[in-house]
């Protein structure tokens, strides 16, 4: 694993658990909604959390990752990730999707 191209994106996972009302979700480290764009441009709504990915991108292995709630926007995390990934890997290249 050479990890000179990095990739970092990140994914939805539902939770399955109570559902609560955008109006009363709670900024916290639990579950909440999240709404990302698909390959088509089209709003996809879920509730639950979103997992950050730095990946290399020959051995498809993760560099680095975090789990947050799903309202958590990715360039937030993508700087953190970037960090990660780097310390690992002097002179990576890094491509991130369109959040970051």
């Amino acid at each position: 694993m050479d990890g000179i191209h990095v990739a970092i994106d990140s994914t939805a996972i539902q939770a399955y658990e109570r559902k609560q009302p955008k109006s009363k979700s709670e900024l916290t480290g639990n579950a909440n909604w999240g709404v990302k764009l698909d390959s088509f441009g089209n709003k996809v709504k879920w509730f639950g959390y979103k997992l950050h990915l730095a990946v290399d991108t020959q051995s498809e292995l993760p560099l680095a990752l975090k789990v947050t709630p799903a309202h958590i926007n990715d360039g937030e995390e993508g700087p953190a990730l970037m960090e990660q990934a780097a310390a690992k890997n002097q002179g990576a290249i890094f491509h991130a999707g369109c959040g970051l």
